[in-house]
């Protein structure tokens, strides 16, 4: 039972309790929160379109960071040259969350790239585009970025300094189930940074 339910059962029980010549169905006046609707509905969307998910909280996000930092201690070499590969597959990237199994349309892979899929034509229609799972690979590519968010962050100076771009030194987000619009966000931002992500971080 939702908190708006709560009060107005509550409400109700007083406003009997008390005799106040009013008429409250709690049932009847319950109006649900609009904006949890919405987002209930975009994340059902989203888990339709996209094999891949958001962390659970920020809390993970946070883990994940100690767990780099750790690790990175142990094997003893600099933030920039660290990226976490946690599931052991070689392609330094850590848990590969967004399910690609990079074998989806049972076709040929010689002519596929490291994440598994068709190199990227010129022109895609939108079935195109989305059989790429571009949610996906978008939180990938936040993921590993934020991994070696110094260099990142080195990139988007450097690439100032340079004139290669006009962008502030702003960090990328991930997108948390628990925080509305997060997915937007994130989306928002790598669009923002779409120039400086594509510059190796060096």
């Amino acid at each position: 039972m939702d908190h708006n339910r709560t009060f107005l059962v509550e409400l109700e029980k007083l406003i009997k309790a008390e005799g106040i010549p009013v008429s409250l169905d709690a049932s009847d006046r319950h109006i649900t929160c609009f904006a949890h609707i919405v987002n209930l509905t975009v994340q059902r969307v989203l888990s339709a379109i996209s094999k891949s998910k958001p962390i659970a909280t920020d809390v993970q996000d946070e883990d994940e960071a100690k767990a780099k930092a750790k690790a990175k201690a142990k094997a003893k070499v600099g933030d920039d040259d660290y990226v976490p590969d946690n599931d052991g597959d070689g392609d330094g990237v850590g848990d590969d969350d967004d399910g690609d199994d990079g074998d989806d349309d049972g076709g040929d892979d010689d002519d596929e790239d490291e994440d598994g899929l068709k190199p990227q034509p010129a022109k895609q229609t939108f079935k195109e585009a989305a059989a790429r799972d571009p949610l996906g690979l978008a939180r990938k590519l936040v993921r590993v970025l934020r991994s070696r968010r110094v260099a990142f962050r080195q990139s988007l100076v450097l690439g100032k300094e340079r004139g290669y771009f006009d962008l502030e030194p702003l960090d990328l987000l991930r997108d948390v189930a628990m925080r509305w619009d997060s997915t937007y966000q994130m989306i928002s931002r790598l669009l923002y940074l779409q120039l400086a992500s594509t510059v190796p971080c060096t």
